[in-house]
């Protein structure tokens, strides 16, 4: 007995070929978008590998160098009374952010590092942008608050900022200094 298509479920078995070429075209497409994804992939992957350096060698020594070279230069030269009292209060501000920043920086590298080595692995997008967020306004509030606050207390006594300078070079060099401080 022969089959028909209306014995084998309304499909003939030349239209079974043609419903197997829709699958088959929709991988060939995904293929064509393989070198297009290559370049995103490594991206991903070579930034995902560099946060941890990053933050231990840019973000906790630069808010180390912050709480022990600038915050007390810049207290100790500030005006007793309100000027005082005003940057106590930054400097606490701040140096609250800086632990509020490294705990949460501490808390996405292992996330991060298991990404980077499995890509089935999740990365909490809110986690990271509450991260990059909070360092932005913090980076946003040093600069356009403190750091000119800083500058002005600081000019006043040419020693006083040329003690800092001394201070940042013992601790980098010149050449180190000059190319992550300038004149602040």
């Amino acid at each position: 007995m022969t089959t028909t298509s209306s014995d084998s479920g309304n499909e003939s078995p030349v239209e079974s070929f043609a419903d197997c070429h829709v699958g088959i075209v929709n991988t060939m497409r995904d293929l064509a978008d393989l070198p297009a994804l290559l370049e995103p992939a490594r991206r991903f992957h070579a930034v995902s590998m560099r946060i941890e350096d990053f933050f231990n060698r840019v973000v906790l020594i630069h808010h180390q160098e912050e709480e022990e070279e600038l915050f007390p230069a810049v207290l100790s030269s500030a005006t007793i009374g309100e000027e005082r009292s005003e940057v106590q209060r930054i400097v606490s501000h701040l140096t609250d952010e800086h632990r509020t920043i490294e705990a949460a920086f501490a808390k996405l590298i292992p996330t991060i590092k298991a990404a980077s080595k499995d890509l089935t692995a999740e990365l909490n997008a809110h986690d990271i942008d509450a991260v990059v967020n909070d360092y932005l306004v913090h980076a946003r509030y040093e600069e356009e608050v403190f750091l000119p606050l800083a500058k002005a207390i600081l000019e006043r006594n040419g020693n006083h900022m040329a003690a800092l300078g001394m201070s940042l070079h013992m601790r980098h060099g010149t050449e180190m200094a000059r190319r992550h401080y300038g004149s602040i």
